[in-house]
């Protein structure tokens, strides 16, 4: 429920902040808000920072996960230190 509840809170107000805990569903939150904004065409690219690599990855195998496949638009491109900034299709 809090997850759905973010994900509308975020929605809706176009500059919010939500306090959510460890484990709580941020990355599923982030992916409710990517999936709505590109069905509804307001979202050509979107931008996450995370502190880590290993939240990168994580972040993409969770996002590819939660898709299943249904989005087929969406191409995730992972940018950390060691990674070339070499593709002019990002």
């Amino acid at each position: 429920d809090y997850q759905l509840s973010s994900a509308i809170s975020i929605l809706k107000y176009r500059f919010t902040s939500s306090e959510i805990a460890t484990s709580a569903g941020k990355t599923f939150i982030t992916f409710l808000v990517y999936g709505y904004l590109k069905h509804i065409g307001q979202l050509k690219r979107m931008m996450i920072i995370v502190p880590n690599t290993n939240l990168v990855m994580q972040l993409n195998d969770d996002w590819e996960e939660y898709s299943n496949g249904k989005i087929p638009s969406m191409r995730i491109r992972m940018v950390y230190g060691g990674t070339k900034d070499n593709d002019p299709s990002a």
